[in-house]
């Protein structure tokens, strides 16, 4: 644990409403999991438990994988296994080192090579970097433990991810939707104020086509997804 991490605080959210519980006849059957959004340092963390071990999207700043991990000792005995990096910046990505059970790290091509760039992954330490990409889309395990991944072009970066979980009619949107405001343009990164809109735009179509319910922004509180409308 780094100094200082004892005084960082994560909250922890279960939100009924975002599990699927109205998916599923029997919200207690054996087969009933619940989904957390995490609140701490940086973007927004979003986990749930899979029979692969623990999924979390965002790892949040450097120094926040301790706190995210005390928390998560309270509901689970599982270890993470899998880490998603929705796009570059280190308050979304920066703890991909402090998870050390952790054998998948998944982000968009773009996305890696402007990771490899930040000042807390300039080591000789491979682990901390994705190990698996995709360009277009991809399907991360199967029946209720599936996530889909989703690149639609440039808008905050060039490799923007959007997170999918069916089973729980959730979308994980990062800082391609962070708040109800203007959006932040990471031209650095391939980022682009002219693109955005159309991104979004086969985002939302995307998102309604999937059935989700909820939309996850990065920074902002959940928001219910038909009630959104990403413009």
């Amino acid at each position: 644990r780094q100094a200082g991490a004892q005084d960082r605080v994560v909250n922890i959210q279960y939100i009924p409403g975002m599990s699927n519980a109205e998916k599923l006849a029997d919200p207690f059957s054996a087969t009933y999991s619940t989904l957390y959004l995490l609140r701490g340092g940086g973007g927004h963390s979003l986990t749930f438990e899979s029979d692969d071990g623990v999924i979390l999207i965002s790892t949040m700043a450097p120094g926040w994988g301790g706190p995210i991990l005390d928390v998560l000792g309270l509901i689970t005995e599982d270890p993470v296994t899998t880490l998603i990096n929705t796009h570059p910046d280190s308050d979304y990505s920066g703890g991909n080192a402090e998870f050390p059970s952790a054998t998948r790290i998944i982000a968009h091509a773009n996305a890696k090579s402007a990771i490899a760039r930040l000042p807390a992954f300039q080591c000789d330490n491979p682990q901390l970097l994705p190990n698996t990409v995709f360009d277009d889309a991809m399907s991360l395990l199967e029946g209720r433990n599936r996530v889909d991944l989703h690149y639609f072009g440039a808008g905050h970066t060039d490799g923007d991810t959007v997170v999918i979980i069916p089973t729980y009619g959730t979308a994980y949107l990062g800082d391609l939707f962070p708040s109800m405001a203007l959006p932040v343009v990471d031209t650095a990164n391939g980022g682009s104020a002219f693109a955005l809109p159309d991104t979004l735009q086969r985002a939302l179509e995307a998102i309604e086509s999937a059935g989700v319910d909820y939309v996850v922004a990065g920074k902002a509180p959940t928001f219910r997804g038909r009630q959104v409308q990403l413009m």
